[in-house]
């Protein structure tokens, strides 16, 4: 009969190893937790686990009560952890005369770790127990362990499955996103280029090559987007430049590809020049962005307006279109990958990269918009790095 005290511990160990199954840690720090809490409960010198790593060998996954030297790995059928991982037949000794050729230790339980599929695929074990003597109960929690420490490997295998599937996932969109974009932007330089045969004078070369130049500037536009996506971790270049300049000559490139469109960029800037220290090609992407976004807004006709101003220690920038507008239902969620509201014009990354760039820089982003009416991004940036 257990007594109350031990049965205390018991259901204190359980509820321990339960709560840690459900922590969002690696594999190793789980299996670590778990043989740490074992240790204490059972009441050994030492806990270790070991994974089949191949058909042919197991390796030390997490320990308690010693720390090896060097990595530990052993053949099927070698010593008693080998041997219980080739046979899944557990070895209970008390009172040994000796160390053997694995433990030093008089008293050592090693355990099968099996899948739910019962293969084996790891051993727990357990030596020198306090007064030399596992009983039946300590068998029994060895067992609940080591079923915890295969439902630990198993979780951790489909989780690993289903990050490899979801990346998989997301080169997808990003590779049909990308070449939809690219597409685009040829198909728009191309035009621009049998305009020019059918008028090769002067001026109109000159025209239509910004105008080329700024579709150039979008293909480069996409491909850092895509490189600061693939990165996740943003460094600025910091450089010291007036941004209000910056805001107005965003806005004329962009007016060249709409020459033909009832579509302008207007821009405006109040209280003089804004000097500021920030990444200045980051901020470039991101003004340009957010109005090539507003564009593919307006269906027909329509305005975007970009204006650009100081206030304190802060400079601040809106672009606002009078175009379809976000649906309620997806404005708190579109500053997330894949969330904008129009992917079949886009990657879908464009609006979380703007997030991104305006965070690194200390800065805020908010949106305000009405469906049918119109749409406003505000952002509000440090002058200074300090």
């Amino acid at each position: 009969m257990e007594s109350p005290e031990r049965q205390a511990r018991l259901l204190s160990t359980l509820l321990e190893i339960a709560h840690k199954m459900n922590s969002p840690v690696q594999l190793d720090e789980i299996l670590t937790e778990i043989v740490e809490a074992a240790k204490k409960y059972v009441g050994v010198s030492r806990v270790s686990v070991f994974l089949k790593n191949s058909d042919s060998t197991v390796n030390l996954r997490a320990c308690a009560g010693f720390s090896p030297h060097s990595e530990v790995e052993l053949h099927l059928g070698e010593g008693i952890t080998g041997t219980v991982a080739k046979t899944g037949t557990p070895v209970l000794v008390n009172h040994a005369a000796g160390a053997n050729n694995e433990y030093e230790a008089t008293s050592y339980l090693s355990i099968p770790i099996c899948s739910g599929s019962r293969e084996i695929i790891g051993v727990l074990n357990m030596t020198d127990k306090d007064n030399d003597f596992f009983d039946d109960t300590d068998r029994q929690i060895a067992e609940y362990i080591a079923a915890q420490c295969a439902l630990a490997v198993e979780r951790n295998s489909l989780y690993s499955q289903l990050m490899q599937a979801e990346r998989l996932k997301t080169i997808g969109l990003i590779r049909s996103s990308i070449v939809h974009d690219i597409r685009n932007m040829l198909g728009i330089v191309e035009s621009y280029l049998t305009l020019v045969e059918d008028d090769p004078s002067v001026s109109t070369i000159n025209e239509y090559f910004l105008a080329i130049r700024s579709e150039i500037s979008r293909v480069q536009n996409l491909a850092n987007d895509m490189l600061d996506y693939s990165k996740q971790k943003m460094t600025l270049d910091y450089n010291h430049f007036e941004l209000g300049g910056l805001c107005q000559q965003v806005a004329r490139e962009i007016n060249m590809s709409l020459k033909y469109t009832d579509i302008s960029v207007r821009s405006e800037i109040k209280g003089g020049a804004i000097e500021i220290d920030a990444d200045e090609e980051r901020l470039f992407r991101v003004i340009f962005n957010l109005i090539n976004n507003a564009v593919q807004a307006i269906d027909e006709k329509g305005e975007v307006l970009v204006r650009c101003r100081k206030k304190g220690a802060y400079a601040q920038i809106s672009v606002c279109d009078n175009g379809k507008g976000i649906p309620k239902r997806i404005q708190n969620s579109i500053f997330k990958p894949f969330q904008g509201f129009d992917k079949a014009k886009s990657t879908g990354l464009g609006l979380s990269i703007v997030s991104d760039v305006i965070k690194a820089h200390h800065g805020s982003i908010k949106l305000r918009s009405a469906e049918g009416r119109y749409t406003l991004f505000h952002i509000k940036l440090p002058l200074s790095k300090e």
